[in-house]
């Protein structure tokens, strides 16, 4: 029962992170709302950053260009880690 224990705080703890809004008032702009809509999206970046390099031996085999394949997963990867560290540091303008 420590599992599902675990998992809530992890969640809480990335909620408090990376989904904390300001309310309603931060909404009456455009980057308000755009900032909004990034936050509720933004576990996307989470799975990106891991689940995409699991298919790169699945991906070698059916692509037909297996180079171009591995290029966009690993660029799925990278592009999550910047994210993730630009969301974190001081440099997010939003």
């Amino acid at each position: 029962m420590r599992v599902p224990k675990l998992f809530n705080i992890l969640i809480n703890k990335y909620k408090s992170r990376f989904q904390s809004y300001g309310g309603d008032s931060s909404r009456e702009t455009f980057y308000g709302e755009l900032n909004y809509l990034y936050g509720k999206i933004f576990y996307i970046v989470f799975i990106t950053l891991f689940l995409m390099l699991i298919y790169i031996p699945g991906d070698m085999k059916i692509h037909p260009f297996p180079a171009l394949a591995i290029l966009i997963h690993l660029g799925y990867t990278f592009l999550s880690a910047i994210l993730i560290a630009l969301k974190t540091s001081k440099f997010n303008l939003y």
